[in-house]
């Protein structure tokens, strides 16, 4: 993620994730189970599991129960290694496109203002 890439190397106060990759590897499994997938790298594309470890600002994720894209539970799992965990929101039934239509903005904004008091 290009966002924990930044939070790592640099002043950052917080990280809000929106439906993430636990990592590109993992994610290219998920779609295609079963698979032989060639790792071109030692954790692969977009190491967002190894990136988070090293972020030291608060980080929230925001994930629908729904996605098919990049699975809840790899989202939590993600949000699990954090260092500093400032929140996991649940949306029940979205999916990746329609996360922050399902979750509303006052929600969104609630979130939001939340991580710029920290």
């Amino acid at each position: 993620s290009v966002a924990l890439e930044l939070a790592q190397t640099s002043d950052a106060k917080a990280v809000l994730l929106l439906a993430p990759f636990y990592s590109g590897l993992q994610t290219l499994m998920d779609w295609h189970p079963g698979e032989s997938i060639p790792q071109q790298q030692e954790h692969g594309p977009f190491p967002s599991n190894e990136m988070i470890k090293n972020v030291k600002c608060p980080v929230a994720v925001i994930h629908g129960d729904k996605d098919e894209t990049c699975m809840c539970e790899r989202g939590r799992s993600l949000y699990e290694l954090a260092p500093n965990k400032a929140g996991f929101t649940l949306v029940p039934e979205a999916g990746h496109c329609d996360l922050l239509a399902r979750l509303g903005r006052d929600r969104f904004r609630e979130i939001v203002s939340g991580l710029l008091v920290i």
